[in-house]
């Protein structure tokens, strides 16, 4: 039996990044989302969620922080809280479409079932917002145009993105991940 290789840091961040973006596709691929697929997307963002803070946990180690490991360290409590707050917002989503279902079986000779607040789809969109933020906020704690780490473990995650797909843009940090309208390929780019 041999022992599967831990990943680094950059790995972990690497493949957190290409998990979200994964479920950010997802999120915005347009599907009806039924409360199956609500609550496997809202444990997919617990477990983004977790390893954001795991690594965390494991930038804290040493007992004196330089201001690059303090700023590394935000950035990572930014990816936790990002994902954090796209599970809150799935769950919210998941709540109205209960409520929706329980109030459409109990009057459904009453007429339309009107909710009050945000559509579940608003929350989704809003969760995909929220995502689409970890991927700027890995490419800043990486602060170098090398993006092979991300490519490479998009790849493996079914994401097909070739080097001129993943490209740096000049402007204020950002990420823009978004399908081509004449291939299921998928276009990320960050910027700096």
């Amino acid at each position: 039996m041999t022992d599967s290789p831990v990943p680094t840091r950059a790995e972990a961040l690497a493949g957190l990044t290409a998990d979200a973006l994964a479920l950010h596709r997802s999120l915005r691929a347009g599907h009806p989302a039924d409360t199956h697929t609500l609550t496997s997307w809202i444990t997919d963002t617990h477990v983004l969620t977790r390893t954001a803070l795991l690594l965390f946990r494991d930038l804290t180690r040493p007992r004196q922080h330089s201001a690059e490991d303090l700023l590394r360290l935000d950035r990572v409590a930014q990816i936790a809280k990002a994902a954090q707050h796209a599970g809150a917002e799935l769950t919210a989503a998941l709540a109205q479409v209960v409520d929706g279902e329980r109030r459409r079986s109990r009057s459904s000779a009453a007429g339309p079932v009107v909710l009050i607040g945000p559509s579940p789809q608003q929350h989704l969109t809003s969760a995909a917002e929220l995502l689409d933020r970890i991927p700027t906020l890995f490419h800043a704690l990486h602060h170098a145009p090398d993006t092979t780490a991300l490519q490479a473990v998009l790849q493996t995650t079914g994401v097909d993105v070739d080097e001129q797909q993943l490209r740096l843009v000049d402007g204020p940090p950002s990420c823009t991940c978004r399908e081509d309208a004449q291939s299921p390929a998928r276009s990320v780019e960050l910027a700096a």
